[in-house]
């Protein structure tokens, strides 16, 4: 197969941080238990099928917007109450 110059294969990518692999691993827990598709996803948050797929593997890290409107869409708050889901932490006191 080839591939275009420029195109960085899955394999290939820059390691990627603890924080940004629970954030995935979060966020795609939140996408399938509502039974979205990753198209929805981007639709919802205005970028690409693609885009949405290297986020919820864990293998590129979601803008702090992007956190944001999902966060929303899935009832938490904003960016902050996510990131909480995410470090297991389930209420403020």
């Amino acid at each position: 197969m080839r591939y275009c110059e420029g195109v960085v294969r899955n394999n290939e990518m820059a390691p990627v941080s603890a924080t940004t692999k629970v954030i995935a691993e979060t966020t795609r827990g939140l996408i399938e238990a509502e039974g979205l598709s990753q198209e929805q996803v981007g639709k919802l948050l205005g970028r690409s099928q693609s885009y949405v797929s290297t986020r919820i593997k864990g293998l590129q890290p979601w803008t702090t917007e992007d956190i944001d409107a999902l966060a929303k869409h899935f009832g938490l708050g904003n960016a902050f109450g996510l990131i909480d889901k995410a470090r297991g932490i389930t209420e403020r006191k």
